[in-house]
């Protein structure tokens, strides 16, 4: 078999280049209709509104999080999220609420909350190590929490009990992750907004 040899592209190519997309070729309309800047005032605030919270100053993405304080309905399922007595129910627990997060975008920072007060009671009260809480979350499909990850979750939590607020904002996890310790700092200088 072959090598397929890649064409070089010409110096006034860049309209054929933008027309593909992931291997396939898009129509010159459907490009067009894309990349077409608006004079509407009305579509640019829209989508300045919804561009990447990378591009997001601090200020930005901070005044995004206090405007989605109770935008989401934080608790989509009756599920039992009292404090748990034994290791076998915090872990049946966590998967509980692991669930209950899949298929919302992560959008439940409640829940999120909550798999942090368990990971800090196996952690502290159980003295369950890392390694075996890495074996513990293999054993129940739940590889990928690394960590780093468990160690967030725990800070998310014990940071959300004095600034209870922060269980009901309407955002995805990784947004506020990405920028916890800024967000941590906005909320405890923030004089304005009650976070309690």
């Amino acid at each position: 078999m072959s090598a397929r040899k890649v064409p070089r592209r010409k110096a006034g190519s860049k309209v054929k280049a933008a027309n593909k997309t992931k291997g396939r070729k898009v129509s010159t309309k459907k490009a067009a209709k894309r990349k077409a800047p608006s004079d509407d005032t009305s579509a640019a605030s829209t989508s300045q509104s919804k561009r990447s919270n990378r591009n997001l100053t601090d200020d930005e993405l901070y005044e995004k999080l206090k405007k989605k304080v109770n935008d989401s309905n934080n608790k989509l399922a009756e599920i039992d999220d009292t404090e748990q007595s034994n290791v076998q129910s915090i872990h049946d627990q966590i998967v509980t609420f692991f669930k209950a997060i899949k298929g919302h975008y992560g959008k439940i920072m409640y829940y999120y909350c909550m798999i942090g007060r368990n990971f800090m009671l196996l952690k502290e009260t159980f003295n369950v190590t890392d390694t075996a809480m890495d074996n513990i979350l293999n054993l129940l499909d739940l590889d990928g929490y690394s960590k780093p990850s468990r160690n967030f979750y725990i800070d998310l939590y014990k940071f959300s009990e004095k600034y209870k607020k922060l269980r009901h904002v309407g955002m995805p996890y990784s947004e506020i992750r990405t920028r916890f310790r800024m967000i941590k700092k906005r909320i405890r200088n923030d004089k304005d907004f009650d976070w309690s």
